[in-house]
């Protein structure tokens, strides 16, 4: 009987077929060809060292993941991103305009916010890796978050109301207790990417996953800013201390939102697939396991990824205060209400980037991910141009629309095609997920916050004498942020062009 060649022999055979036909005038290629073809052959029949777990050369069926896991995944970490559009978008304008604090302060309370999950970003990274399992920390970072969410934009009831003291403490004790748990929730749900996969097409998509169920969750929660804060009467179009109880009324709803889809999210992953050990293989870098956070590719990557994060989150943050700032300038403003442009320009953003990550669900690998990352930042430095040159003697509303669609579109561009490059530096080293990711998130969360208090503490204290603060900072800092991203891929590349590896992220 005819002995039927296996189906790794198969593609071998087909692949070297059409590698001998596009390279058969050049000779020297065909000892090439045979190795390729006998190592592939042997990948497939040797079998896996012992406690080790082999890692597919080719991505057969039996490796793809379920739609029901992609799904669930998406779901883990909407909770963290209905939070995250709040505390963006929101909290210093609920602080300065709602409970009446001064800029300075509201900007430094911000910063505390950020530094603590900064801080708390690289211990929850190794306390994930080292002790317990990966959903037991999701669970207890939700239950952080669920707790201490409300109580940000709630006023402490056992404090004076005249006692900024008292009360700027209050917040204090919940943002770092906010902050800490959302961390954790962060790097147990990114850490999961490595372990549920190891085809790299796979994690690229997960990724895409994630920051399109992230871009519906923040275009969730404009919407319900939206409908909660729009007012049916054509006079009260001004949003003041009055608003209180409303932001009240969109927490507890984004809270019920987030609990569900935590649910979802436990019922629907197979967490046994993420109890498994790492491979001794080398990641895609070609870096070996024990000197990956030695490799300076770790730490360009993690650049990216500030850069990225800091465009988006600056964004999100000044926007509303340059809506604003624009309807104390512009006098006929009136005629729009600015109770649906403080939700609908952020909306109108993140539907862009919701569109735009599903084009990258399947386009990023096709184009690259360094390629991707690039025409990101030239998307988002036009942005940037647009509100720093160009200024609309009235309130256009194309222009702002205009905007926010550049925003949102090169902000999901960058901050996909980084992680992506972060899951392929992590490679078969899942064990080492969470350290990664935490490294990779760290930095951005502690210049955010920086960069936040700085903006904050160099404005004018009279508003006259610097009337359109907030679109500069739009314009230049933001287009500082865009640049920085574009340099340091560039450095990137030069330093693939002198590393070891044969592969390329």
């Amino acid at each position: 009987m005819k002995r039927v060649p296996s189906v790794c022999v198969r593609k071998a055979r087909v692949v070297t077929g059409y590698l001998h036909i596009c390279y058969s005038c050049v000779p020297t290629n065909i000892i090439f060809l045979r190795r390729f073809r006998y190592r592939l052959k042997m990948n497939c029949s040797k079998p896996a060292l012992k406690g080790v777990e082999k890692i597919p050369l080719l991505n057969r069926e039996e490796y793809k993941l379920s739609y029901l896991q992609r799904v669930a995944y998406g779901f883990g970490h909407v909770f963290n991103d209905l939070c995250a559009a709040m505390w963006f978008s929101y909290l210093l304008f609920y602080l300065q305009i709602i409970l009446q604090m001064k800029a300075t302060i509201a900007g430094i309370l911000l910063m505390i916010g950020q530094v603590f999950d900064a801080l708390a970003t690289p211990v929850a990274g190794w306390a994930v890796d080292k002790y317990g399992t990966k959903k037991s920390w999701h669970l207890m970072g939700t239950v952080m978050v669920v707790i201490s969410f409300p109580l940000v934009y709630t006023k402490c009831f056992l404090c004076l109301e005249d006692n900024e003291i008292q009360q700027l403490f209050y917040h204090i004790l919940v943002i770092v207790l906010f902050q800490i748990g959302w961390a954790i929730v962060q790097i147990s749900h990114l850490s999961v990417i490595p372990n549920i996969t190891d085809v790299p097409a796979q994690r690229s998509e997960l990724t895409a996953i994630r920051y399109t169920a992230s871009v519906c969750s923040s275009v969730v929660a404009y919407i319900v800013t939206w409908l909660v804060l729009r007012s049916q009467s054509q006079v009260d179009t001004v949003i003041g201390p009055s608003d209180y109880p409303k932001f009240r009324e969109i927490v507890i709803v984004l809270l019920i939102m987030g609990a569900i889809s935590t649910v979802i999210f436990h019922c629907g992953v197979d967490w046994n697939k993420c109890n498994k050990k790492s491979s001794n293989t080398n990641s895609l870098l070609n870096v070996p396991k024990k000197n990956m956070f030695l490799s300076p590719i770790l730490y360009q990557i993690s650049s990216l990824y500030v850069a990225s994060r800091l465009f988006m989150i600056l964004n999100l943050v000044y926007m509303p205060l340059y809506l604003e700032e624009q309807a104390a300038i512009n006098g006929d403003i009136g005629n729009i209400n600015l109770r649906e442009y403080l939700a609908s320009v952020p909306l109108v953003s993140f539907v862009a980037s919701f569109i735009t990550s599903i084009v990258l669900k399947y386009k990023t690998d096709s184009w690259g991910n360094k390629n991707t990352y690039l025409f990101g930042s030239i998307i988002s430095l036009s942005s940037c141009l647009s509100v720093g040159f160009y200024i609309p003697q009235t309130s256009n509303v194309f222009f702002i629309y205009i905007v926010a669609v550049l925003v949102g579109t090169g902000s999901s561009i960058t901050i996909v095609s980084s992680l992506c490059l972060t899951a392929k530096m992590i490679g078969p080293n899942v064990d080492q997920g969470a350290s990664v990711y935490s490294i990779v998130t760290f930095t951005d969360k502690l210049i955010c916050g920086v960069a936040v208090v700085i903006i904050e503490h160099m404005k004018c204290a009279d508003k006259s004498l610097c009337p359109e603060y907030y679109r500069y900072v739009l314009a230049n800092v933001s287009g500082a942020a865009a640049l920085f991203g574009i340099i340091t891929l560039g450095t990137l590349k030069l330093s693939q062009r002198h590393h070891t590896s044969t592969l390329h992220i």
